[in-house]
This record gives structure tokens, sequence and C-alpha cells, in this order.
């Protein structure tokens, strides 16, 4: 019974694996939607986290991250997944389990914005990547903060859609 256990969290492993990885690759094929599709490629960790752990889930994150960097075209691409979208799931899990909805937003929105500030020097500092905007920065935090909260409640929705068919879909 455990090697039929540790074949499914391997098999489990791998299908998201893929399914992040062919998302991540999307970005390079869809730029119009890049922001999309780093919010679709997240939500697939989340399953790992219900079914098999956070240990098992960073262990994938950790796959997908080093698949995409072998397999996607822009190699720059990955850095969003890498430095906040991949194990965002991870997080979103550990957060949730305090018991104070303010501590809960609180450590969210600092990983958020700390995770910002590493995009931002990376690719500044690190990179040389240009920050061009028309808009000013605060306005640009600003919208930041609301696609986060959107982010968090669209991910939040697809975990209850989850928990709601769990039993149809593990029966499969």
């Amino acid at each position: 019974m455990v090697e039929s256990s540790q074949a499914r969290v391997i098999a489990r492993g791998g299908m998201t694996v893929l399914l992040t990885v062919v998302t991540l690759y999307l970005v390079n094929v869809a730029p119009t939607v890049k922001i999309f599709l780093f919010s679709l490629s997240t939500v697939f960790l989340s399953v790992m986290v219900i079914e098999d752990g956070l240990r098992a889930a960073f262990f994938t994150f950790l796959a997908a991250a080093l698949l995409g960097l072998i397999i996607l075209p822009n190699k720059l691409l990955i850095l969003p997944y890498f430095l906040y979208f991949g194990y965002y799931g991870i997080l979103k899990s550990i957060f949730e389990r305090r018991g104070s909805l303010l501590q809960e937003w609180f450590f969210k929105l600092l990983s958020f914005n700390l995770a910002l500030l590493a995009f931002y020097i990376i690719g500044s500092f690190l990179l040389y990547l240009p920050f061009e905007s028309k808009l000013p920065v605060i306005l640009i935090l600003l919208l930041a903060q609301v696609y986060f909260f959107i982010y968090d409640y669209c991910y939040t929705l697809f975990i209850a859609y989850y928990y709601r068919y769990r039993q149809a879909i593990n029966r499969q």
C-alpha cells in the first residue's frame, strides 16, 4: 500500500509539473495575458498541498521551476514564477492556518510586496532591465495590491471548487 501511495504522489506531482510548465510556456506564446497565465500556473500546486502536503508541494514547485528553466525559450519568464507565483500555494496554506485573519493578510501582503521588491531589484540591478512606465510608480504599486487581492480571492475559489469535487476527481 505504501508503494501505491508513493506512486500516486509522484504521478500527481508529474501532472502538476506538466500543467504548470505548459501554462508557463503559454506565457511565451500569448504575451498579452501574461499575468493571467502566471496566476493560473500557481493553482495546480494547491492540489499537491491538499492531497500530499507541503513537502511534496515544495518539491513539485522546484521540479516545475527547474523544468521551466530548461524548456522555456525565454528564461526570464521563469523569474516571476520562481520568485513568487510558484510557491504561493504553499505560503497561502501556511498563512491561512493562522487563527487571525489580520495576521493572515499581513503575511500574505508582506510576502507579495517582498517578492515585488526582489523582482525589481533583480530586474533593475542584476539583469539591468529598464523599468519604464507611463504610470506613476505609486499607482503601479496600488494596482499590484488590487491585483493581489483578486488573485488570492480567485485562488481561494479554485481551492473551494477542488474541495467540492475532490471525491469525484480522486475516484477516477
